[in-house]
């Protein structure tokens, strides 16, 4: 039954904050073997976070529990702390809708879960939407639904074995001025509903026509200002979920992924980041474009792998310095930079047309690799001379990215006054 879960024996791993709403995700499986890419996003996955988080109570997380195994009870699981749906992974994988996830729930309707609090829970579901018209649908919501459109009343009037009544028709500013009897529910339905049909670029569209006059500009700022609290929330949270893969023993890849969808963790002087830039004769993990035009250079090794290979300290006597050495993969990374500097001092017209690579001659290298929570002191003396004498080179610890980055978040909301008293 619901209650018999052992979360506590789950694996565990976050969704990607914009893929998944950065969701805390169990599973009872080994992810490779269901989803070969390691990534935490998968089909139709954001169609589940979005339930998981409409269905949530109020003071309870979302979060999700994918199991392989075919006859589970898929009653949502409650905690103290979450509420957790329950998703027969094989199953919903099949499912091909703009909505899967009320879909696959369809026939657990009488429990809360996908109970229609959002249009964009009817696409794809005809018995739902039955279900709701049958239980909500009266003679005002049909006038109201009629009023906005000639067409409209056109139609009911054919079904209804009627003339329509030609003065009857609905010009846009009426359909307009209807949008006024909407209340903030309603508000919140069609969004999320658009949230579902429309993509990026279209919001973006849909943003330039809203600032196009005085109005909606003013309106824009005083509801963006209300906003930056939630934003900030949002980012802090990808610095937490970026800090919990460290700790968790991720891989690379992994972490390649989460950094190439969060690149402003790796820091506010960039204004943008490209993922495996080919150059001659080699590929760069990471090209961060400067705000000055030029560019620094991040190479990713493994968050496990050793910066500072040394014997323990004895009776608070450090280890000879003849014992001391570089861990292999930060050995290798130094190496590699240094090819790959020389790489991009060619002809700088090459780089550019070819690469499109600018200003390339000598940048700054960053190697990002190890845990500096694994380091012991004598080895973390190491680190700093290192970093304070090679040439444009720093090297840098993959959880000192996140403790950065939530520093830039803290120093923001003292200057945005939105700190707590």
């Amino acid at each position: 039954m619901a209650d018999s879960w052992d979360l506590s024996s789950m694996r565990t791993r976050r969704g990607g904050p914009r893929r998944l709403l950065g969701l805390k995700i169990y599973y009872d499986f080994r992810w490779t073997d269901v989803f070969p890419d390691r990534r935490a996003q998968f089909r139709n996955g954001l169609s589940l976070a979005r339930l998981a988080t409409r269905e949530a109570p109020d003071g309870k997380a979302p979060a999700l529990l994918l199991t392989a195994n075919e006859a589970a009870d898929r009653t949502p699981v409650e905690t103290d702390h979450e509420y957790i749906l329950v998703v027969r992974i094989h199953d919903y994988l099949k499912l091909d809708h703009a909505d899967a996830a009320s879909t696959y729930f369809a026939d657990t309707i009488g429990t809360g879960i996908a109970s229609l609090s959002r249009f964009s829970d009817l696409a794809e579901s005809p018995e739902l939407l039955q279900l709701f018209l049958d239980e909500h649908l009266t003679t005002d919501l049909i006038a109201k639904w009629a009023s906005v459109d000639a067409e409209r009343v056109a139609d009911l009037s054919q079904a209804l074995g009627r003339s329509p009544d030609p003065k009857a028709d609905v010009t846009i500013e009426d359909a307009i001025a209807s949008f006024e009897r909407f209340d903030d529910i309603e508000w919140e339905a069609l969004l999320d509903a658009l949230g579902v049909l429309i993509e990026e670029d279209q919001w973006e569209h849909l943003a330039r026509v809203t600032t196009g006059d005085r109005t909606g500009r003013r309106a824009t700022i005083h509801t963006i200002g209300n906003r930056i609290a939630e934003r900030l929330q949002d980012l802090e949270l990808a610095a937490s979920e970026y800090d919990e893969l460290v700790s968790s023993g991720v891989t690379e890849t992994e972490l390649h992924a989460f950094l190439q969808e969060t690149p402003w963790l790796l820091g506010m002087d960039y204004v943008r980041v490209r993922s495996k830039v080919n150059i001659p004769r080699g590929e760069l993990d990471f090209v961060l474009d400067r705000f000055d035009g030029y560019f620094d250079v991040l190479e990713l090794k493994g968050p496990a792998d050793p910066i500072v290979i040394a014997p323990e300290v004895q009776d608070g006597v450090p280890p000879p310095a003849s014992t001391y050495r570089l861990g292999p993969s930060l050995a290798a990374a130094l190496a590699q930079i240094h090819f790959y500097r020389d790489a991009l001092s060619g002809s700088p017209q090459h780089l550019s047309s070819l690469y499109g690579l600018n200003l390339a001659r000598s940048p700054r290298f960053i190697i990002v690799i190890g845990r500096d929570h694994d380091l012991q002191p004598h080895q973390r003396t190491v680190l700093e001379q290192l970093n304070q004498t090679l040439h444009r080179v720093e090297i840098l610890p993959y959880d000192l990215v996140a403790k950065r980055a939530q520093t830039w978040l803290n120093t923001l909301r003292e200057i945005l006054s939105l700190t707590e008293d």
